[in-house]
């Protein structure tokens, strides 16, 4: 199956690999925070057949860091189903990334270049999701 080269998946992956090639960057790897948990699949997508790989267990810090620490480094995305200000064991490790991002659905399809109206935009206690509201 060919992928559009204007697609989504096209676009994360342009964006990704714009951050791991950063001049500069040692050891590149991005630290993708999900409190969310909406962009494992995406980044997974994102992954194949690019230069770089994804982390994406659903693993405590501690396991994670340790792996990090002892696999070599190539280029990467680190998924954490955690807030920014959230990680606690692999933190040590975000002063070294080329980045920490923390995007919400909404956000990275504005600009992407969807564009969404704010009615469109639903929070509830769970997640934040597009969907359509019938409150304003």
């Amino acid at each position: 199956m060919t992928t559009a080269p204007d697609s989504l998946r096209v676009w994360l992956r342009q964006q990704i690999d714009q951050t791991l090639t950063k001049r500069g960057t040692e050891s590149p790897f991005l630290i993708w925070c999900d409190p969310q948990r909406v962009w494992r699949e995406l980044l997974l997508a994102a992954a194949e057949g690019s230069a770089f790989e994804v982390w994406a267990e659903d693993t405590h810090e501690l396991i994670l860091r340790e792996r990090f620490y002892t696999t070599p480094r190539t280029p990467r995305v680190i998924w954490l189903p955690v807030a920014r200000d959230e990680i606690s064991y692999f933190k040590i490790f975000t002063l070294e990334a080329a980045d920490v991002r923390q995007w919400t659905l909404p956000e990275a399809l504005a600009s992407y270049g969807v564009e969404i109206f704010p009615n469109l935009v639903c929070r509830c206690a769970f997640r934040e999701s597009v969907t359509h509201c019938k409150f304003p």
